[in-house]
Order: C-alpha cells, then structure tokens, then sequence
C-alpha cells in the first residue's frame, strides 16, 4: 500500500499543496539537519551527502521510519515564501541588504535609504542593485532593527 503524506514549506512550516507519496524514512546528519529518503533508496542518497560533504566518507547514518501523521519537507517554498523572497529581491535591488542572525536563524532586509544598509553596501562595495547581505552573531544586534520594520 502506497503511503501519502503531506508536506510542509521547508522555510516557513506551512502545510503545503505538495504530498510526498511511497515510505519514507529520515536520518540525521552531525550538524542536526533531517535529510528523507525513500525506503530502499536511503544509500543512494548517503552517497550524494558523501560527494556534497555533508557527510564523511564511511560514516553511517542512522534511518528511521517516520512516524505515522508526521510531515516531509516539499522540495520548494510555498506561495506566501516565493512571494515574500521575490518581494526581498526588489528591495535589495533598490539598495536594501540581507541580513541573517547567526544565533537564532532570524532572516530578512535591512531597507534601502538606512545608515546600515549604506554602511553595510559601503564597506562592501556592492553597489545596487547587486544583492549583498550581512550576519548578526547575536539576537540583540537586530533586536531594534526589527522592532521598527
């Protein structure tokens, strides 16, 4: 019996239109990312983590079944994400730049036309409307900067 499940955005959560269709299993990687294969198909997918060095050669991953409601990652963005990241592009293009926490993971602009954002493209020097983007190291540095988007 072939198993249908849902899928959820992989940037945001949301549940999506997507389902992922056969067994499923997952492992997880050393850094705590979750990589799915297909029943059968789980050393193939090992090998390509191999090549792309996002394991080491020799290392076993550990598959387990999923459990029996629980959701798979789709292959892409929803519509709210694509609309959002094409939205960012625009901005970024006008001279805004990107931003990234590194403690939380938080992500987003930092709007054209702000000292940080001329700052940032200044020591950069990227000029508009290439895209540049920059990483907070702690959640306090753009603590403000969302507060007044």
């Amino acid at each position: 019996m072939t198993e249908l499940r849902k899928a959820y955005c992989p940037r945001c959560g949301d549940d999506t239109k997507a389902v992922a269709m056969g067994e499923i299993r997952k492992a997880v990687l050393s850094n705590g990312q979750l990589v799915y294969a297909q029943k059968g198909r789980e050393a193939k997918l090992q090998a390509e983590l191999v090549v792309k060095n996002m394991v080491m050669q020799g290392e076993s991953l550990t598959w387990i079944d999923l459990e029996q409601d629980e959701r798979v990652p789709d292959n892409s963005v929803c519509e709210k994400c694509t609309n959002e990241l094409s939205e960012w592009a625009t901005m970024v293009k006008r001279g805004g730049v990107y931003f990234k926490c590194k403690e939380c993971g938080t992500n987003g602009i930092v709007h054209a036309g702000t000292e940080l954002a001329e700052q940032v493209r200044e020591s950069q020097k990227i000029a508009a409307p290439a895209p540049v983007g920059m990483e907070f190291a702690a959640c306090e540095q753009h603590k403000q900067l969302l507060e007044s988007v």
